[in-house]
Formats: structure tokens, C-alpha cells, sequence
């Protein structure tokens, strides 16, 4: 595999984790106000 290959798949599946993670910390907010607004 060529370098600019390797590359391009690190790239790829770095924006992966990085948009799955942002998803993750999206829903952990969406959570916390809901129970923040469960109590109030």
C-alpha cells in the first residue's frame, strides 16, 4: 500500500472517531438536561 493510501485512511478513519465521539458527547448533554429539567 502506498503511503499516500495509508494515508488517506488514517484520515478517514480518524474523522470517524472524531465524529463518533462528538455524537457521544452530544447525547451525554441531551441527557444531562433532560434529567436537569426532570428535577427542576
Amino acid at each position: 500500500m502506498s503511503a499516500r493510501a495509508i494515508e488517506r485512511l488514517n484520515k478517514s478513519a480518524i474523522e470517524v472517531l472524531w465524529n463518533e465521539t462528538l455524537r457521544l458527547i452530544a447525547h451525554e448533554l441531551l441527557e444531562q438536561r433532560r434529567q436537569n429539567n426532570r428535577l427542576a
